[in-house]
């Protein structure tokens, strides 16, 4: 693994790179404790969905101008506030807030990253959103560090699987420098 950045943080704290040695960011990204994606280079979105009217924005609230592919994807997922990436006008959706109409941020964050991944199944492959996944357990996660040694993987974010607090993401970010 190269030397990467890596930024520790709960929730939407300022998250501070530090340099991080391989051997240390390797045992990270395969303790239990956590889970990984491949972090998606795109526009930060966030995805507001009701009653068949979308709203795209950031996360200070403020509306973003996308695609009209994203807006046609999102509508069908019905009530909902979703994270997601805009790599080129496609949506690379990794977290769900809110779902039929229900805030979720109290749940941990494996159990929203679930139900979002279930609810775009069930819309299909039309749906045009595409589902960022998240690695866990041993074999799956060294094949992803093996993929991040190669250089196939650029930026990782890391979810706690089991967060301090409720509500609450401890987050783990590693980039190339």
């Amino acid at each position: 693994l190269p030397v990467l950045k890596v930024k520790e943080g709960f929730g939407r704290a300022p998250q501070l790179p530090v340099v991080g040695e391989p051997d240390e960011i390797e045992a990270r990204l395969l303790d239990d404790a956590w889970g990984v994606q491949e972090k998606i280079d795109g526009r930060n979105i966030m995805i507001d969905v009701v009653a068949g009217k979308v709203a795209v924005g950031n996360k200070k609230g403020l509306t973003n101008l996308v695609s009209l592919t994203i807006l046609d994807a999102a509508a069908p997922l019905g009530d909902a506030q979703i994270d997601a990436e805009d790599v080129a006008g496609v949506c690379f959706a990794f977290d769900a807030v809110a779902l039929g109409g229900e805030n979720l941020r109290e749940r941990p964050y494996v159990e929203r990253h679930e139900m979002l991944g279930q609810k775009i199944k069930r819309l299909g492959k039309s749906a045009g959103v595409r589902f960022v996944p998240l690695v866990t357990g041993r074999t799956a996660k060294e094949a992803f560090v093996a993929e991040l040694r190669a250089g196939k993987v650029k930026a990782v974010d890391g979810f706690r699987r089991d967060p301090p607090d409720i509500g609450v993401s401890a987050l783990l970010k590693i980039h190339d420098r």
